[in-house]
C-alpha cells in the first residue's frame, strides 16, 4: 500500500506567476482555469521513468503498481508503433523519450470559485516542510511586479512550401479516391532557431489564447507550450470521457459577424463530415474497452469559441469495469484519433509517407494520474516546443482532409490554427 499524502490548503489572490518557476524543475502545470475547470501544478521529483523502448506502456504499468501516486508526463505520438505495424522514419526535431512520467515531490490542485483561488498543495512531510512549501506559494502566486520581457524575434520557417502543402493535400485526396482512406490529418511544421524566455512566452500564451486544456512542461533542456482546447481522454472511476476536435472557423471583432461565423461552423456539412467521422473511430476504439453497451454520444457538433477560433467539438463516454487497468484503456484508444484518420491504421501509413517530419510529442498527450488510478490528458496541440540547450524551435499544424476539402482552404486553417503561437514573437 502505497503511503497518502498530507494536505495543505490556502487562499491566494492571485493567478499563477510562471516567471516565479525559473528555479524549478521539472515543472508540469495542466489547464489554464477556464470553464471553472482546476489546475494542476507539479513540481520536483521523488521518482520517475522516462524510455525510448519498444515496452513503454508495460514500462509504464510497472511505473503506476510502484508508485501508486500522482504522475504527471506526456506520451509521445510514435508510441503508435508499438501498438501497431507502423514506422517512424521521418526527419526528428528533439529526440526526446517518447514516454516521461515523473513522481512529483508536491503536487497544487488550484481552484476558483467565487472569485476566490484555492491551492491545495499534496505532499509528503518526510521530504518537504511547510515552510518550504509557504515559501514557494508565496513566490508563484506573488503579484507580477514587473512587465513581461519583451517578445524575442524568431523566424520560423515552414517545413513545406505553400506549393508543396497544396500537393500533398492532393495526393491525400487522391487516396481517399481510390478508397484507401476517408479521413486523414495532415500535418505541417513550421522550425525556427533562437534564444527564447518559454516562461514569459508562456505566459503571454495564456493570456492571449486561455484554453482548457493548456499545459507547460519543463523537463531538463526541453520546454513545451500548448495552448490545447481538446481533450483527449479522462477517466472518472468507471467513467471514460473523450471529446474530439473536428471542424475550425475563424473569429471576428465584430460580434454579429461572429455570430455568423458560428452559425457557418454549425451548419458546414464538410465539418460535420469530418467530426462525425472521427466521432466514430472514437466510439470504435471506446468499445475494445467499455462495458457492452455503454458507448454514448453525449454531445454531437457542440460549436465552442476561444480567442482565435470557434471550434466543432464532440463527446462520447462510455463505462468501464472499475478494476480496468489505466493504461490499458490509454493503449486502446492511442494514438489519438482526432489526429490520424480514418480507418485508423490506413491513414497513419499514409501521413507518414506524405509527413516530412516526426510528430514526436505533437499529437500525443500531456496528462496525469491521480493516486486512485483516474487520469486526465490533452491532446498536443496549438504547442510550441524548445531545446533551451540546442536553441531549436518548432510548431505543427494541420487539419482533417476528406474528399470535399479545398487544398487552399486547408491550408488557411492551418496558418489560423498558428495564429496563437506566431503571436508569441515579433
Amino acid at each position: 500500500m502505497a503511503k497518502l499524502r498530507s494536505c495543505l490548503t490556502f487562499e491566494v489572490e492571485h493567478t499563477i506567476n510562471f516567471l516565479a518557476l525559473e528555479n524549478q524543475s521539472p515543472v508540469f502545470y495542466l489547464g489554464s482555469g477556464t470553464n471553472n475547470t482546476a489546475e494542476y501544478l507539479a513540481v520536483g521529483t521523488i521518482s520517475q521513468i522516462e524510455t525510448n523502448t519498444n515496452h513503454a506502456f508495460e514500462q509504464l504499468k510497472l511505473f503506476r503498481k510502484k508508485t501508486q501516486d500522482w504522475s504527471f508526463g506526456w506520451l509521445n505520438y510514435d508510441l503508435k508503433n508499438e501498438l501497431e505495424d507502423l514506422n517512424s522514419n521521418n526527419p526528428a526535431q528533439f529526440n526526446n523519450p517518447k514516454l516521461v512520467f515523473v513522481q512529483p515531490e508536491l503536487v497544487f490542485k488550484i481552484l476558483s470559485r467565487e472569485g476566490c483561488l484555492t491551492v491545495q498543495c499534496h505532499f509528503f512531510p518526510e521530504i518537504s516542510s511547510k515552510e518550504k512549501i509557504q515559501k514557494l506559494i508565496a513566490t508563484v502566486w506573488s503579484k507580477i511586479s514587473e512587465p513581461l520581457k519583451p517578445k524575442e524575434s524568431i523566424e520560423f520557417h515552414p517545413s513545406l512550401s505553400k506549393e508543396e502543402y497544396l500537393k500533398k493535400i492532393e495526393q491525400v485526396k487522391v487516396h481517399i479516391q481510390r478508397g484507401d482512406i476517408y479521413e486523414a490529418n495532415f500535418c505541417q511544421q513550421f522550425h525556427a532557431k533562437g534564444s527564447i524566455n518559454p516562461f514569459s512566452a508562456y505566459q503571454r500564451l495564456v493570456k492571449s489564447s486561455p484554453t482548457p486544456f493548456a499545459a507547460f512542461i519543463r523537463f531538463k533542456e526541453f520546454y513545451t507550450l500548448c495552448a490545447s482546447p481538446e481533450r483527449f481522454l479522462k477517466r472518472e472511476g468507471n467513467r471514460v470521457i473523450t471529446e474530439p476536435i473536428k471542424g475550425t472557423i475563424s473569429r471576428s471583432s465584430d460580434a454579429k459577424e461572429d455570430l455568423i461565423l458560428i452559425d457557418k461552423l454549425k451548419n458546414s456539412e464538410k465539418d460535420q463530415t469530418e467530426n462525425v467521422m472521427i466521432v466514430d473511430l472514437a466510439r470504435n476504439d471506446l468499445s475494445k474497452i467499455a462495458k457492452k453497451g455503454s458507448v454514448k454520444v453525449e454531445e454531437l457538433f457542440g460549436i465552442y469559441s476561444f480567442p482565435q477560433v470557434h471550434q466543432m467539438i464532440s463527446k462520447v463516454v462510455c463505462e468501464v469495469d472499475e478494476k480496468k487497468d489505466s493504461i490499458d484503456i490509454i493503449e486502446a484508444m492511442f494514438p489519438i484519433a482526432s489526429m490520424t484518420g480514418v480507418p485508423k491504421i490506413s491513414a497513419l501509413k499514409i501521413i507518414e509517407e506524405l509527413e516530412n517530419f516526426k510528430r514526436e510529442m505533437y499529437s500525443g498527450c500531456i496528462g496525469f494520474f491521480t493516486p486512485e488510478d483516474d487520469f486526465d490528458f490533452n491532446v498536443v496541440i496549438r504547442s510550441l516546443f524548445y531545446n533551451a540547450t540546442t536553441n531549436a524551435l518548432s510548431y505543427a499544424v494541420g487539419g482533417a482532409i476528406i474528399n470535399a476539402s479545398t487544398p487552399e482552404e486547408e491550408y488557411e486553417e492551418t496558418i489560423l490554427k498558428a495564429k496563437a503561437i506566431q503571436s508569441l514573437f515579433n
